[in-house]
C-alpha cells in the first residue's frame, strides 16, 4: 500500500481558513500582491482565456493569466465577492492589496489579525496545519525487473484537491517483496481513466 500525503509548506505566509464558492481552502494574504489569484486547477468552469496577460512573481517568474472570474469568499462570518485572476500559482487562493483595499480590510500585524469592521480574523503564519493522507493504488499490474526502477501509475482512492502538492511513499505496513518505493513529489492530473 502506498499513501499520498498533502506536503506542507513551512514558511512566514500569513494564512486564513476560509471559502471560495462554499469550498474550504487555505488562503494566503500576500500584501506584496496588487491582485487577488485563485489557483486554476481549482476553476471547475471553462472560461475564455486572456490572451497576453501576465504578471510577475515574488520569485521573479512571469506567470500567464488565464482569466478573470467573480466568486464568492467567506471567511469566518465575513461573505463577499471579489474579482480574482485565473493562474497557475503555487497556493489556493492569494489575496492581494486589491482586496485589503477594495473591501476595507486592516492589517494588525502585532495581533496577527485581520480587521473587518468589528470583526477579528485570526491569521496563522504559514502552513502547520495537519497534513491530509490517502491512499493510491496502482492502475494497472507492471512487472519490474530486478535491480532496476520505473515509474508506476496510481490513482487516489478519494476525490484530492489538483490544486496541492502532494508526497508519494510508503505506508509503514509496506515492507514486503523487498521492493523499495522511494518519496516522491507530484502534482496531481486529471486523467479520464
Amino acid at each position: 500500500m502506498v499513501g499520498i500525503t498533502q506536503s506542507k509548506r513551512s514558511n512566514s505566509s500569513l494564512t486564513i481558513d476560509g471559502k471560495i464558492q462554499g469550498c474550504n481552502y487555505i488562503i494566503t494574504l500576500d500584501t506584496g500582491a496588487s491582485h487577488s489569484v485563485i489557483n486554476s486547477a481549482i476553476v471547475k468552469e471553462t472560461f475564455d482565456p486572456l490572451i497576453g496577460a501576465w504578471f510577475r512573481t515574488a520569485t521573479g517568474e512571469e506567470s500567464v493569466i488565464k482569466a478573470k472570474i467573480m466568486r464568492n469568499i467567506s471567511i469566518s462570518v465575513v461573505s463577499m465577492k471579489h474579482a480574482f485572476l485565473v493562474a497557475d500559482i503555487m497556493d489556493e487562493v492569494t489575496l492581494g492589496m486589491d482586496f485589503i483595499a477594495k473591501h476595507g480590510f486592516v492589517l494588525d500585524m502585532k495581533k496577527q489579525v485581520l480587521q473587518y469592521a468589528n470583526v477579528a480574523l485570526p491569521l496563522t503564519m504559514g502552513y502547520d496545519r495537519q497534513a491530509e493522507v490517502l491512499q493510491v493504488v496502482v492502475q494497472r499490474q507492471q512487472k519490474i525487473p530486478p535491480n532496476s526502477e520505473a515509474i508506476v501509475w496510481a490513482k487516489a482512492t478519494q476525490e484530492i484537491r489538483l490544486s496541492k502538492i502532494w508526497v508519494v511513499e510508503p505506508s509503514k505496513e509496506c515492507t514486503k517483496d523487498n521492493i523499495i518505493i522511494g518519496q516522491a513529489v507530484v502534482s496531481p492530473i486529471k486523467c479520464g481513466y
